[in-house]
């Protein structure tokens, strides 16, 4: 009878686990690893072996991963853990690790999203979100890299990475300038409007600033057209082939004529 409880506690527990963590040295060999779950740098869960399994709660973890025969760690972030499904994630260690930096063109850093991808199958491979270093590692083969500036979405790409048995840094310099508007209506008093930026020949609205006197935008370098519409009616300018040039502030004053009702 205990025997027989005690494997319908393991069969439990093993049927329940919904994240499993495991390791590879670069020759593809098992590691032996201590697996360590943080949320908000708070340790939630801990476990060792090959195959590391936890049952989670939804939300988001950071895991610490350590190789226990060498010491050496690798950090899993922003770990999502959905109500159904099982998160699977293999950690490698070894030389092959590649890091991405974003920068604009003056050197200050830039916080930026990063996707790896399997060059062969187009696959995702990582996705590291909002950071200005990215650092990780991947078993050898041939990556894309997709780089975005999380503040202007900007996107830049780099093709055909080949990662083998060392260490691959990537630079990605962003060009940027700065625009600031401020409105008033006709009699030069201070007005709230809403700002929406466009790229020549988009549809889409880029960036948007609503219900402000003042608007600033950090925007890619390039042509853009921009409305401005008055908070309390249908009155708006409209901005035409604005150029944003690298490492300049435009500066725009809007007079908008507030009784304008169509």
């Amino acid at each position: 009878d205990e025997l027989r409880n005690a494997l319908a506690d393991i069969f439990k527990v093993s049927i329940t686990k919904n994240f499993v963590v495991s390791a590879k040295d670069r020759t593809g060999n098992s590691v032996y690893i201590t697996a360590v779950v943080s949320n908000k740098s708070t340790e939630v869960a801990r476990s060792e072996g090959n195959d590391v399994g936890f049952f989670l709660d939804p939300g988001t973890y950071d895991v610490m991963v350590t190789n226990s025969s060498t010491g050496n760690s690798k950090r899993i972030t922003n770990l999502a853990i959905k109500e159904k499904g099982i998160e699977k994630r293999t950690v490698f260690f070894g030389n092959s690790e590649i890091t991405v930096t974003g920068k604009d063109t003056e050197g200050n850093p830039v916080s930026t999203l990063v996707v790896l991808y399997n060059s062969e199958t187009g696959k995702i491979k990582e996705i590291s979100e909002k950071n200005t270093v990215h650092t990780s590692a991947l078993e050898p083969g041939i990556y894309d890299i997709e780089v975005q500036d999380l503040e202007t979405n900007d996107k830049q790409w780099a093709r055909g990475i080949v990662m083998a048995e060392d260490t691959v840094i990537k630079e990605f310099v962003f060009k940027r300038g700065r625009l600031k508007i401020s409105t008033k209506n006709t009699r030069g008093l201070p007005v709230k409007t809403n700002v929406e930026i466009y790229r020549n020949g988009s549809a889409e609205a880029i960036k948007s600033s609503p219900g402000k006197i003042f608007h600033e935008f950090i925007l890619p370098e390039g042509t853009f057209s921009v409305t401005i519409r008055y908070w309390y009616s249908k009155a708006q300018r409209e901005i035409k082939q604005l150029e944003i040039v690298n490492n300049q502030t435009v500066e725009k004053q809007v007079i908008i004529d507030t009784d304008q009702s169509q």
